[in-house]
């Protein structure tokens, strides 16, 4: 066999040994790159478990998100009020269905266009500034704070509405939502309320001065008429014993102090001088006369070119004065007020000052109630006549201001 290949005996080991030697190189690298495979084959069945949770995972968050998005496309359209989605441009992108119906607009007619077309033309450049105010610093604030609103209808009709700005977060441009409200209804209910309100403090008035008609007209004549049958008994006072005398002295000091608080409590209810003599006079009057009764030290200073205003502003300023008195003796507690009365050829100016403690904020805002309507109706007796009533109330007292055009009428 050696002879038939040529090969000498010894040359023939060597290959043998070569041979055996690269087989088993051979199967060391087929066992190592079994194991590699092994390894790989583990670690890529790892992967594709971990892809496969991971595909899970994201159907579930697709599903959850395409339902929170189902949602919220159904509370968006089934929204009571008009809802409005706009661009940092002040283009519409979104509206509901309640803001077609509102503004009589098909939505294919408001998307893309200027929020500016649903508010009245005299508005629009004023809104655009404001628009652009509110994308540059978003807030919220409070439904038509501080603003008069109107939108306007496709036909060309307006109404009064209040708006809740809301900004919202995209990835394209800040948005913002505007909620939309008709206050239609709102605005007659108050208007309704405010002329009863008028109605009322005019017949409270009304009957202020009848009241004090009444009192001074017959209840202090017939106490007058007593006091003078007193007197004339009094001549013959000498034939009464003691006792009988004592209380004929009495009888005549406490019908002399009734007069008095008869004529007081008239004066306090309708003062005549208020008519005939004018407010700064009523007020000297009334002023000397709260002083007496409360301890409580008030100076009054008028300006010296003074001149009468309007009947229906003398007595709203000398109520209001009234009532802040009142209220800084009652309630603040305070031992000294300040009032100054003045104004000009257009406007009627006056100011009462305490240094008491303070209103409660709801009081300040209308709410506390003394000796009548209270502040509630000292704002509503300046408003009626065109004015403006302002309150500023602290630890170191209250002061209430008050401004009245001359020459506005009550309504």
């Amino acid at each position: 066999m050696l002879a038939q290949t040529g090969m000498s005996p010894s040359t023939a080991i060597r290959s043998k040994t070569e041979y055996q030697r690269v087989v088993r190189e051979l199967r060391v690298h087929q066992v190592e790159l079994e194991d590699r495979v092994r390894e790989r084959t583990a670690e890529l069945s790892g992967v594709v478990t971990k892809l496969q949770k991971e595909i899970v995972e994201r159907k579930t968050v697709e599903e959850a998100l395409r339902k929170s998005e189902e949602r919220q496309r159904t509370l968006f359209e089934s929204a009571p009020d008009p809802i409005v989605v706009v661009d940092a441009e002040g283009r519409m992108e979104r509206v509901n269905r309640q803001a077609e119906v509102m503004f009589g607009y098909q939505r294919s007619e408001l998307i893309g266009q200027p929020v500016e077309m649903l508010i009245p033309e005299r508005f629009r450049n004023h809104h655009k500034q404001h628009r652009a105010g509110y994308i540059g610093s978003p807030h919220l604030p409070p439904m038509g704070t501080g603003l008069q609103l109107y939108g306007r209808r496709k036909d060309g009709s307006e109404f009064p509405v209040d708006i809740m700005l809301s900004p919202l977060a995209s990835k394209r441009s800040p948005l913002v939502i505007a909620v939309v409200r008709d206050v239609t209804e709102q605005k007659q209910v108050n208007e309704t309320l405010r002329r009863l309100s008028i109605r009322l403090l005019k017949a409270q008035d009304a009957e202020r001065r009848r009241i004090a008609r009444e009192l001074h007209d017959s209840t202090g004549q017939n106490l007058a008429a007593v006091a003078m049958n007193l007197s004339l008994v009094t001549r013959s006072a000498g034939v009464l014993d003691t006792l009988a005398q004592k209380a004929l002295a009495e009888s005549i000091a406490m019908v002399e102090g009734c007069v008095r608080e008869i004529r007081t409590l008239s004066y306090l209810l309708h003062p005549p001088m208020l008519d005939e003599r004018g407010l700064a006079r009523a007020l000297r009057w009334f002023v000397d006369g709260f002083s007496k009764r409360s301890g409580m030290r008030v100076d009054l200073e008028v300006a010296a070119d003074w001149e009468r205003p309007t009947p229906e502003m003398e007595i709203a300023l000398f109520r209001v004065v009234q009532e802040a008195l009142t209220n800084a003796h009652r309630h603040a507690e305070s031992s000294t007020a300040r009032i100054r009365l003045d104004g000009d050829k257009t406007t009627v100016r006056l100011e009462v000052e305490d240094a008491g403690k303070g209103l409660a904020k709801a009081h300040a805002e209308g709410q506390l109630v003394t000796g009548g309507v209270g502040i509630t109706g000292m704002r509503e007796r300046i408003k009626q006549l065109g004015g403006r009533l302002q309150i500023e109330s602290g630890l170191r007292g209250t002061t209430i201001r008050v401004t009245l055009p001359l020459g506005s009428a009550t309504k």
